[in-house]
């Protein structure tokens, strides 16, 4: 899963506090969030994740499983 520097950067960039256990709903993140949740994930692992792939993810375990399988 996704390490606490990862989580902490998010947490800043969208001013919330999340949970990496929970989908992306429970974590009350809006489509903004998620975007910029996603673009700090995509510079972090220097990876592009494209539109299409991320209609298949709602939660951070699927996003770090994709990750990691396309990396």
């Amino acid at each position: 899963m996704f390490d606490n520097k990862i989580k902490k950067k998010i947490e800043n960039e969208i001013s919330k506090k999340i949970n990496f256990e929970k989908n992306f709903m429970e974590n009350n993140l809006d489509s903004l969030d998620l975007i910029t949740a996603i673009s700090v994930i995509e510079d972090e692992y220097k990876i592009e994740i494209k539109e299409k792939d991320l209609k298949k993810i709602n939660n951070f375990k699927t996003l770090y499983a994709f990750i990691k399988k396309h990396k």
